[in-house]
């Protein structure tokens, strides 16, 4: 649960400047970001996919 928390939350805070930029220093978030940078955003995604997966198959009801 901490990786889901902690992609969440890091996700969260990077999603405006990754659309807007710094608009209040007129950076542009070409400037702010990098493939380095998506590659990480890439991998949390991932990472929480999988353990998304592996909640719902584990919380799923066994029909008898």
């Amino acid at each position: 649960m901490d990786l889901l928390k902690n992609a969440s939350k890091k996700l969260a805070q990077q999603r405006g400047p990754s659309f807007y930029g710094d608009e209040r220093a007129f950076i542009p978030p070409e400037k702010l970001y990098d493939e380095n940078d998506a590659k990480i955003s890439l991998n949390m995604a991932k990472n929480v996919l999988k353990v998304a997966k592996r909640l719902l198959i584990e919380s799923k009801p066994i029909n008898n």
